[in-house]
Order: C-alpha cells, then sequence, then structure tokens
C-alpha cells in the first residue's frame, strides 16, 4: 500500500509539473501577443496617436506599388464608397498615399483619412483615384490611446496641444530617423489599441 501511495504522488507531482510548465509557456505565448512592435506616425492629440507596426518592408513596397498605379488610375467621380480604400496624392510630398473617404466637402473636394499613417487632409476629387483589389487590405498603422489619460472636455487645450502636438511629433521623427522601436505592452506601458 506504501508504494502504492508513493507511485500515485509521483504522478500527480509529474503531472502537476507539466501543467505548470505547459502553463507558463501558455501564459509567455499570450502575452508574447500583446506586444508589438511599431514606430509613430502621426499625433491626433495629447493622448492619441498613430503608429505602423513593423513587418518586413510592407511600407516601402506599398509605396512603390501605388507611386506605380496611382498617375494613370481613373479618378474618382459621382458618390466615393465610405468603406472602399483609394490613392491619395498627399499636398506636402505629392506621393501617392491609401486612404479612404471621410466626408464629401462639396463637388470638387473630399476630406479623406489616410489609413497607413493616421493623419487626413482634405483632397480635390482629381486626386483621389481607385486602386486595384490587390492593394485593398487592412491599414498598416493603427490608432492608439494612452490609457487611464483623458482630455478634459471643458478645458482649452490650444496653447497646451501645439506644445505637447511639437514634443511628441519630434520624439516620434527622432525614433523613425534612428530606425528606433517603441515597443508596447499594453498592460505594464498602459498603452492601448483602440
Amino acid at each position: 500500500m506504501k508504494t502504492q501511495d508513493t507511485i500515485k504522488v509521483l504522478k500527480e507531482n509529474t503531472l502537476f509539473r507539466l501543467l505548470k510548465l505547459t502553463f507558463r509557456i501558455d501564459l509567455n505565448f499570450f502575452f508574447s501577443l500583446l506586444v508589438e512592435d511599431v514606430v509613430g506616425c502621426h499625433v491626433e492629440d495629447a493622448v492619441t496617436f498613430w503608429a505602423q507596426v513593423i513587418r518586413n518592408n510592407d511600407i516601402l513596397k506599398l509605396s512603390h506599388a501605388l507611386a506605380e498605379v496611382c498617375p494613370q488610375a481613373n479618378s474618382v467621380f459621382g458618390n466615393p464608397d465610405f468603406t472602399k480604400i483609394y490613392g491619395g496624392c498627399f499636398s506636402e510630398d505629392k506621393c501617392w498615399y491609401r486612404c479612404k473617404v471621410q466626408q464629401v466637402i462639396s463637388d470638387e473636394k473630399c476630406e479623406v483619412l489616410y489609413i497607413d499613417y493616421g493623419n487626413s487632409e482634405m483632397l480635390n476629387r482629381s486626386e483621389i483615384v481607385e486602386i486595384p483589389k490587390n492593394l485593398q487590405f487592412p491599414s498598416i498603422a493603427k490608432k492608439y490611446r494612452l490609457w487611464g489619460l483623458q482630455i478634459p472636455p471643458d478645458q482649452d487645450l490650444n496653447q497646451f496641444d501645439q506644445v505637447s502636438y511639437r514634443l511628441i511629433n519630434a520624439w516620434m521623427m527622432n525614433c523613425v530617423t534612428n530606425k528606433a522601436k517603441l515597443s508596447t505592452k499594453f498592460s505594464s506601458l498602459g498603452i492601448h489599441k483602440r
């Protein structure tokens, strides 16, 4: 009887150790899913920013594809589809980026959101073009919000916005130029995907 009890205890301990190891591996795998390497690309306000998840050379390949396709593509006429992804010619550098129409301002102008960067602007309809199906995939950039922080609705933040925007933008540009990565661990760093 003593031998059987000893064997039973050994089996239980081995099973317990195995389960504990499996749980630890699964937990580590789970936490690895919560961490992403990102590069900031647009500051929306004091607590909200857009960042691109770093993968191979996705953004570079996409830029080359858009530069080839968009100059010959058809402009958007009639009512644009708000769910569809278009190509838009960004006013500052005259390069083509993927965008979604957010609002029709007039017969000639639309407000667009550049989905791979997070910024927006008003474009003439002639600067918004149809792009092929192979370029119609989810955005590379994601919107992030600093967890636990909010902007008071009744507070005038114009001066604060200008200073914080310049500081955060300078920091993000520094990260991009130095090819640094911002690792975000949602629970421990307080940065959550929105």
